[in-house]
């Protein structure tokens, strides 16, 4: 009897266990209880809230019921009760300020809604940068399939934005600009200083967006955010570490990222670090026969010896090493004050310039060593956030920034005992002050101020590589230094006139300038012994957005830019190509364009989305590089070479003009449909093809997610072919960049490749993403490159939080 008994008890305990289920609420980010979560039935006759361990009873509810699950810091969520089982009785809420995605912060440096803002933008999360596993912040970039990355090496990636590239678009940073006074007009590697394994979301804004940001932002904008700093409700405390590992066989890729958050309710921190390792990388095996790395340099017994390369798919001496490492702080003592604090810190080893260790002279290769030095940028920030309605701002933000940047390049050409050495070092300070001021329910005022100065030195030496005796050389910028700096004030106007119309105006007023001096004039008898320039610009734009149903939204924007000279345009000595030498030139002007934007975007709930864009940019006083005299001399000794003599000058006009058609077609709840393609045409008035303007190019794939833990992604990546007819002069000087045509010319061939990515949820802690990216082993370059694309290239990472 006493054994039934006790048997009995024990099966009633555990069916009375069992009705009596108790879930847990947890904050999706952080995994921490929330208390004070009201949980109540769709037809409110049954409701319970959490306690002190974020915990409530099932048994309150019926089987059949529909949960509502609130509380005024997380989104609200919809659950039958069948599917709290599914959860292993946890339910994990996400914070109201993570899921706005709709909103971007771009456009204003201020949160706006996005069916609001006349531009078109396009924002990257965190989930897409997941998934396409991206080694690099241009990879990033590339994977938004609207931006065309050219690399020169391995260590590069150069965005370019509707037929601008270089310091003809913007980037920034946790709202801080990082375009300083050196960036050039020939391909830059600079977005590589930031860590894609720290950033929560990139917005891409297509067109000029001179009235926020100032000078270089022509062709767009690029704004990296960072992780944010998130603040523990509650009271609470968040304590949460992630570790990354991925491999890529295409370069050998080894890296490992870990990051740490911890704070509390008022104050918190977020560690991040990133090592990365890069071999040589393995083009493609099919297609093109040309772009072979036949041959390589090798130092031997303190002879140059050139060697054959026994796999010519290997592109040797491309590899590099690199490290990122990231330091946030917030304090938010009350509701209207919050304060962060950022410090960067990149470094990488020597960057060798492949493009360049490929040239030959001869039957010899030219350059034994032609690398970049350690891409070195360093940069703190402070801002200060204020929520408060007063007269002049309901908010105002302070940001101040400091930037290092150190460059040099390095070369020796084969059999030389000269290593040539020539280095700049740039200070960065800027400051900002942007308010936001609501006039009305439906009028905002957005205004602010910037200052910005350079301060830039420049060295040059010779190095005998027997003997360790240093000579002179001539510097890439004037030898005396150079101070440059920039002033701005703008002032933006939105106004919601009805529920179909929003209408915004922007103008902004600019004045830049710099002085450079020389003290050298031994290797180039300068006629001055400064250069001293000063510019104003004044920006407009004028914005409408209608939309007619729900569904859809129409976009007109109309807005000037323009791009004052840099210390790059205006003073610099490099030679650009072999036999061609680019000089000084104090008579540049700021180049200006007149950009007109159409946009259309509908929406069919969540099954369909189109998105067609048109713009025509007109670009007057355009910079480009040309033949020049010098001191009545069309030729010069540069390095010990006769070389052409060029400058960037300002050519009359040029005009771009394409357009973009892309859409997502959910065809079942786990198949999406998705494509865009981009075309883009740019000529100047002497009916001669911009350097920058890329050939067609686009996406199509098939996204796959049977079950919420995982996915797949199919899709096809392709570039159109770029005639030998439409490469801009300067690009047909390049032969050793491009394939060859059936009469021997240079021409960019088209080019297409299959990919596969996934990604798996193996618990709620460790994710593994995998795929294979040119399937086909494709051999290709895309347009304007000196590297080749990797060929068939396995991926795989694992994400493990802890």
């Amino acid at each position: 009897m006493y054994p039934r008994i006790v048997l009995l008890s024990m099966l009633l305990a555990v069916v009375v266990g069992l009705d009596a289920q108790t879930v847990k609420v947890v904050d999706s980010q952080a995994m921490l209880p929330i208390k004070n979560v009201t949980v109540r039935s769709m037809d409110n006759e049954r409701s319970d809230i959490t306690n002190l361990k974020g915990e409530f009873d099932l048994s309150s509810f019926n089987s059949s019921d529909i949960l509502i699950i609130q509380h005024a810091t997380y989104a609200e969520q919809f659950l039958p009760y069948s599917e709290i089982k599914n959860l292993n009785y946890q339910i994990k809420l996400k914070l109201k300020s993570v899921i706005l995605d709709e909103f971007v912060v771009s456009a204003s440096k201020w949160e706006q809604n996005k069916n609001e803002i006349p531009n078109k933008i396009v924002a990257i999360d965190m989930e897409k940068i997941a998934l396409s596993n991206p080694q690099t912040a241009a990879d990033v970039l590339a994977a938004s399939n609207e931006v065309f990355v050219q690399k020169s090496q391995l260590g590069g990636g150069s965005p370019m934005i509707r037929g601008f590239s270089a310091n003809a678009v913007l980037l920034v940073i946790d709202g801080v600009r990082m375009n300083n006074a050196i960036y050039r007009s020939g391909n830059l590697q600079n977005v590589l200083a930031i860590d894609p394994n720290s950033l929560e979301n990139v917005e891409v804004i297509f067109g000029p967006g001179s009235i926020i940001y100032g000078s270089d932002a022509l062709g767009g904008v690029m704004d990296f955010h960072t992780q944010a700093v998130r603040l523990a409700p509650l009271n609470n405390q968040i304590n949460t570490a992630k570790a990354f590992a991925r491999f890529s066989t295409a370069n050998m890729e080894q890296t490992v990222h870990a990051d740490f958050m911890h704070s509390g309710g008022d104050w918190g921190s977020y560690t991040s670090l990133t090592l990365n390792r890069f071999g040589d990388l393995r083009m493609g095996s099919g297609g093109y026969d040309g772009f072979d790395r036949a041959h390589y340099v090798e130092r031997i017994n303190g002879q140059d010896v050139m060697l054959d390369n026994e796999n010519v798919n290997i592109q040797k001496q491309s590899a590099y090493d690199q490290y990122n490492i990231l330091q946030k702080f917030r304090y938010r003592p009350n509701e209207k004050i919050d304060i962060n604090y950022a410090f960067h810190l990149t470094s990488s080893t020597d960057v060798p310039r492949y493009d360049r260790l490929n040239q030959y002279s001869s039957d010899l290769l030219k350059y034994s060593e032609w690398y970049y030095g350690p891409q070195f940028w360093h940069m703190q920030s402070l801002n200060i956030k204020v929520r408060d309605s007063v007269l002049l701002y309901d908010n105002f933000q302070f940001s101040a920034a400091y930037q290092k940047v150190k460059e040099s390049r390095h070369n020796r050409k084969f059999g030389s005992d000269e290593l040539k050495s020539r280095e700049e070092s740039v200070d960065v300070y800027s400051v900002n002050l942007d308010f936001d001021k609501s006039l009305d329910k439906k009028n905002n005022l957005f205004y602010g101020l910037e200052a910005i100065h350079n301060k830039v030195n420049s060295v040059a030496k010779t190095t005998n590589i027997h003997t360790d005796e240093i000579g002179d050389a001539s510097t890439r910028y004037p030898d005396g230094g150079t101070n440059y700096y920039a002033y701005a004030a703008y002032v933006s106007l939105k106004s919601n006139l009805s529920e179909k119309f929003t209408f915004s105006s922007g103008i902004r007023l600019n004045a830049v300038g710099l002085k450079s001096t020389f003290i050298d004039k031994s290797f180039f008898d300068f006629p001055f012994d400064e250069i001293k320039v000063d510019n104003q610009s004044v920006n407009a734009s004028l914005g409408l957005v209608f939309r007619p149903t729900k569904a859809t939204q129409l976009n007109a924007n109309i807005s000037s830019g323009f791009r004052a000279p840099n210390l790059d345009d205006i003073a610099k000595i490099f030679d650009s190509t072999p036999g061609s030498v680019v000089m000084p030139n104090e008579d540049l002007k700021p180049e200006k364009a007149i950009n007109i934007d159409l946009g259309m975007i509908h929406k069919v709930e969540d099954d369909f989305e189109l998105n067609v864009s048109v713009f025509y940019t007109s670009l007057i006083d355009a910079m480009v590089r040309r033949a020049f005299t010098f001191n009545d001399q069309s030729t010069i000794m540069y390095d010990g070479e006769l070389s052409q003599i060029e400058a960037i000058v300002n050519t009359g006009s040029a005009n771009i003009y394409g357009a973009s058609l892309g859409f997502d077609l959910k065809i079942t709840d786990e198949i999406d449909l998705y494509t865009n393609h981009s075309f883009i045409k740019g000529k100047d008035n002497e009916n001669e093809s911009l350097r920058h303007v890329p050939p067609i190019y686009g996406v199509a794939g098939l996204s796959y997610q049977p079950e919420e833990n995982l996915s797949f992604d199919f899709y096809i990546n392709y570039n159109g072919t770029i005639s030998y007819e439409n490469l801009t002069p300067t690009e047909k000087e390049k032969e050793y960049l491009y394939a060859s045509d059936e009469n021997g010319n240079p021409y960019s061939p088209s080019w297409m490749t299959l990919n596969f990515k996934s990604s798996i949820d193996l618990s709620d802690d460790v994710v593994l993403n995998a795929g294979i990216e040119n399937v086909m082993d494709v051999r290709y370059r895309p347009y304007s490159s000196g590297i080749s694309a990797p060929g068939r290239n396995f991926i795989v990472s694992l994400n493990v939080e802890l």
